[in-house]
């Protein structure tokens, strides 16, 4: 085979593959030197670590090694290299975190989503991380019965307020039903009258 294409070749490979080593990331020191420790002392205080959580720490310090296993990928001018396995949990690996929501996202784009607006709406709270997705629009028959987009416009200020003092009080209903809040008539997170004020305002109330 000519030289010249071989080295190309070979240069191509290692421009389309790099190992990319998390064994040497602080993240990854930091979870090999006390992950023993933290679930030890846990333990001794009379907690416990999830199994599904130690679980997920254990295949993280495994993921991209090559001492873990790993693929051998040959190329046809004969060049070989290694590509170590993942441990594929979407827990704390920030590989495969980043190579989910990569395929997430592609996924949506290609066989979900039509080719139209999408506008993402976030709720977030403390341990609840809530995204919605929905078309930034309707589709509606036209006079030929074909669906036709059409596009809406952004909510307004008023229209947010009230969506968030309907979030606040359906929250807070649900936390007194169960117990864990109380309601209190001289604080306003459970009416949030005052419509007026901004909406980050009247989310703060719950």
């Amino acid at each position: 085979m000519d030289e010249n294409k071989d080295k190309a070749c070979q240069h191509s490979l290692l421009g389309i593959y790099q190992p990319r080593h998390p064994e040497n990331t602080v993240l990854y020191h930091v979870f090999q030197k006390y992950l023993e420790t933290w679930i030890t002392q846990t333990q001794e205080e009379g907690g416990y670590v999830p199994s599904h959580v130690e679980k997920d720490f254990r295949k993280y310090l495994e993921c991209g090694l090559l001492c873990h296993g790993f693929a051998r990928a040959r190329c046809t001018c004969g060049h070989e290299y290694l590509v170590a396995f993942s441990c594929k949990w979407h827990g704390i690996c920030p590989s495969c975190n980043a190579r989910q929501m990569v395929e997430t996202t592609a996924h949506l784009v290609d066989h979900v989503f039509p080719k139209a607006p999408v506008r993402q709406w976030v709720l977030e709270k403390p341990f609840i991380n809530k995204i919605l997705l929905l078309l930034d629009g309707v589709y509606k028959v036209d006079d030929y019965g074909k669906m036709r987009f059409h596009r809406i416009k952004a909510p307004e200020l008023q229209e947010l307020t009230q969506l968030v003092h309907t979030i606040s009080h359906r929250v807070a209903r649900f936390l007194e039903r169960r117990g864990l809040l109380e309601r209190d008539d001289e604080d306003s997170y459970l009416t949030l009258d005052c419509l007026d004020d901004e909406p980050m305002q009247q989310l703060h109330g719950t």
